[in-house]
């Protein structure tokens, strides 16, 4: 009994840090999707105000 309970525990707290591991991946790719949006916005109106 002990031990299923032990090994239903181990696979929760993996479950447990997956989750958590995916969503502070999400939240940086978000972030870095972000700034990646705002870097090639800003280099494309340079180079339309330099072309123009």
């Amino acid at each position: 009994m002990k031990r299923t309970l032990s090994a239903r525990l181990q696979i929760a707290a993996l479950g447990h840090t997956a989750y958590g591991a995916m969503e502070l991946w999400n939240g940086v790719a978000m972030q870095g999707a972000a700034m990646t949006a705002v870097v090639l916005m800003a280099v494309g109106l340079h180079l339309r105000r330099r072309a123009g």
